[in-house]
């Protein structure tokens, strides 16, 4: 966290704000993990802010999203869900069809949390059409928006959730056998979203 809060500044510093940018949404994404919304907000808002100031539509995309994610944390739904739509805009706009998923697991979230739960599975249904069978990045939200689709499938008894599962398993397997240090294998274990698929499969 603090090389981040230093390369930020730096960054800042010398006028770079394209990388200024995506230095302060993974800040803020991974204050929000650490389960400081608090300080979450206050640096993906100012990610917005830079993005939209410099025209950096992708950064904007990713900063609106994962500010969502905060919102919704917070339970500030009405302004998560525009958040987190215009960051599918935007990452539909750009073509971007897998990093618009994200923002579209955001919305099924945020529609269970408001007690729309037919509106969440037609989400999790359009994420699994058009990433299910694919090669994806694997990120941390890859996981998290796997884990959305599996639990509204669990929940439903689809049988896509086992798919979800089998696609989860080997995306983390892959991940963390390229983890050497024994105690950042731990710590990836840690995040909550990593944790929820181990629990369940036994890594």
């Amino acid at each position: 966290r603090d090389e981040l809060i230093e390369a930020g500044d730096q960054l800042q510093s010398i006028g770079n704000y394209h990388y200024e940018v995506m230095v302060r949404c993974n800040l803020g994404l991974l204050y929000h993990l650490d389960g400081n919304n608090q300080a979450a907000r206050s640096t993906l808002e100012h990610a917005v802010f830079l993005a939209q100031g410099h025209g950096d539509l992708r950064f904007e995309a990713l900063a609106c999203t994962r500010l969502g994610y905060v919102l919704a944390a917070v339970d500030q739904l009405s302004q998560a869900r525009r958040m987190v739509e215009r960051g599918q805009q935007l990452h539909d706009q750009m073509g971007q069809l897998y990093y618009a998923v994200n923002a579209v697991a955001g919305l099924a979230r945020i529609a269970a949390l408001q007690g729309d739960h037919e509106s969440a599975l037609d989400h999790v249904v359009t994420i699994w059409e058009t990433i299910g069978g694919k090669e994806m990045d694997e990120t941390i939200e890859t996981a998290r928006t796997l884990r959305t689709c599996f639990t509204f499938f669990d929940a439903d008894s689809d049988p896509r959730a086992a798919a979800v599962l089998s696609m989860a398993r080997a995306q983390l397997q892959h991940r963390v056998s390229t983890i050497d240090d024994p105690e950042q294998v731990e710590q990836f274990w840690q995040i909550e979203d990593h944790r929820f698929f181990q629990e369940i499969v036994g890594f």
